[in-house]
């Protein structure tokens, strides 16, 4: 990182308006080196609030705009417009003001995940294809100075060839509902239309960058078990998930949101044929390095021969989630400048592959994840001693009991994702977790016990799970875009269609 040139790029932004929480982030990130300087918005969807939002950050009244629209045509047409806007919206809302800035021919940088959906993801890619404008994503840990060191030990052969790769970001602040108590973050965060994906989309892809990132290895295939623990959440809050690479790796990923006590727990480990590399978030200025049979070395940020280019205070002060941020910026302001690559810098093809880690955990869980059909329901494969079972804990018929591993292949920016592995509905809303109600039938209370809870995707047909009852044949509808046992066609009947 060089802070030598002082020259200005004028930036826009669209959301982070007043009560929303990243956008100010962002803000501090683009000023702390003096790279850039807010000059435009569309600060909320709420005219009025974007225009008190304006006010507040001292956007002159005739540069802040009602929609992203508005703002891309009249920025682009402007002879002092901006040069770059950050996207700041929920998830929901990346697609469109990205394509919009694009086709303007104005620098794009976006929070992360890259958008909701795959085909939000796509349209973005042919965007950027066809612009002469660049596109960032703001995954900040890989500012952090040690991850980068990190990266150059693994990259030089310090851990010799990568065996094992682990990954967890852990919180707590969704234990309880709050999204039902009207906090505004949980709120999208946890809405399917809004967030796409629930805790691996918000953080599960964070450390699936990371350890991209650090490892310089991509995943070929993946394993996944998506959980939903609060009562009414309709997007998954905890998972665990199998990571398998070309190259004879294996890895695991843990994220979850509702681990008391982790306040934001972001971990990564890894491991080769000849060393080891752990580093927390906890105290982001250190990380153990062991070569194997000697005794461990606690690296700290800054210290002798650690990238002294990667660091901006000396060592001994706190340097993390602020300065990470505004090392992207200013590497971004780098590349805008000079015209240049970066290598450091998470680009398209970064959140291209974080669509395709959240759609491929989305369906493996789906169908069945790493353990049983039950697997959704976040319970293990009981015994038969089992009488009692409640919702999620029936026991198995002998048949079904089995380790599904979904293997799907990765995301080819050559032909976009692969459909035929990816099984689509019509919709543009087809990798919105299955935790989608707004298709699900109407279903009558079963007054008798299930046998097993049967599991499938929205691209399936399957028995519809009452244990045979019915006869076997009845069928959950193939569009429908959650999986329930006793749908309408069944006389038996069984109220588990929330999971």
């Amino acid at each position: 990182m060089t802070t030598d040139r002082k020259t200005r790029l004028k930036l826009g932004m669209v959301g982070g308006g007043q009560g929303a929480f990243i956008g100010a982030v962002h803000r501090i990130a683009a000023r702390m080196d003096d790279r850039f300087q807010l000059v435009a918005g569309a600060l909320s969807s709420d005219p009025a609030r974007a225009s008190a939002s304006a006010a507040e950050l001292g956007i002159d009244p005739d540069r802040s705009y009602a929609s992203f629209a508005e703002m891309a045509r009249a920025e682009a047409a402007r002879e002092d417009g901006i040069d770059a806007v950050a996207i700041v919206t929920p998830n929901h809302l990346h697609a469109g003001p990205s394509i919009a800035f694009l086709n303007a021919g104005i620098h794009v940088i976006c929070d992360k995940p890259l958008a909701a959906s795959v085909a939000e993801a796509e349209a973005i890619k042919d965007a950027a294809r066809s612009s002469s404008a660049r596109f960032f994503l703001t995954h900040n840990y890989t500012g952090y100075p040690l991850l980068r060191q990190a990266r150059a030990m693994v990259a030089r052969g310090d851990l010799g060839r990568i065996r094992l790769v682990q990954a967890e970001y852990a919180q707590d602040w969704l234990t309880n509902v709050i999204e039902q108590e009207g906090h505004k973050q949980a709120a999208w965060r946890t809405d399917p239309a809004q967030s796409g994906a629930g805790a691996i989309g918000d953080i599960g892809t964070h450390a699936f960058n990371l350890a991209c990132f650090v490892s310089g290895l991509s995943p070929e295939a993946l394993s996944a078990e998506l959980h939903s623990f609060g009562p009414g959440r309709q997007v998954d809050d905890n998972a665990h998930i199998l990571l398998r690479y070309a190259e004879g790796a294996r890895g695991m990923l843990w994220a979850s949101q509702i681990a008391v006590g982790c306040e934001n727990s972001l971990r990564l480990r890894i491991y080769g044929d000849k060393g080891g590399l752990e580093w927390e978030h906890q105290d982001p200025n250190q990380m153990t390095f062991t070569r194997f049979g000697e005794p461990k070395q606690i690296l700290t940020r800054g210290g002798a021969n650690i990238g002294p280019d990667w660091t901006r205070v000396p060592p001994g002060h706190p340097e993390g989630y602020l300065e990470g941020f505004a090392t992207l910026y200013t590497d971004i302001a780098e590349v805008i400048e000079t015209g240049t690559d970066n290598p450091m810098l998470p680009d398209l093809q970064a959140g291209l592959d974080g669509m395709w880690f959240i759609s491929a955990a989305q369906t493996s869980s789906a169908e069945g994840g790493p353990g049983s059909p039950d697997s959704r329901h976040g319970s293990s494969v009981p015994t038969k001693q089992q009488e009692h079972h409640p919702r999620g804990t029936a026991p198995l018929d002998p048949a079904p009991v089995r380790t599904r591993r979904h293997v799907i292949t990765p995301f080819d920016p050559t032909r976009g994702f692969s459909h035929d592995i990816f099984p689509l509905r019509s919709d543009p809303q087809l990798y919105r977790w299955s935790l989608d109600t707004s298709n699900r039938h109407p279903v009558q209370p079963c007054h008798q016990p299930c046998h097993r809870n049967a599991s499938g995707h929205a691209a399936s047909r399957r028995p519809c799970g009452c244990g045979g009852r019915c006869g076997g044949g009845q069928t959950r509808p193939s569009g429908g875009s959650t999986w329930q046992q006793g749908q309408p066609d069944c006389p038996v009947g069984a109220d588990q269609s929330r999971f």
